[in-house]
């Protein structure tokens, strides 16, 4: 399986889980520190973690609903040409 397969295959179970009401993410944390995932979940040192999709509900508090103010990009960008 490729890289490309594994992304296409994350989207997908991303798009599924919304579909099913929860919240999901593609989550690099999740394969970042394998060896800590693998003791946490109980996977086995045979298999190779590639990609990490974080599930859950959506929280119905404030925290859930934060959004942070955005930065207008020429405010933290320069362009040159």
């Amino acid at each position: 399986m490729s890289i490309h397969d594994l992304g296409g295959l994350s989207m997908t179970l991303v798009l599924a889980a919304f579909d099913q009401g929860l919240g999901a993410i593609n989550a690099y944390e999740l394969v970042k520190y394998p060896d800590d995932v693998r003791r946490v979940m109980g996977i086995s040192d045979q298999e190779l973690l590639a990609v990490g999709v974080a599930l859950g509900y959506p929280a119905d508090n404030k925290l859930g609903t934060f959004a942070p103010e955005h930065v207008k990009v020429d405010e933290v960008v320069t362009l040159k040409d």
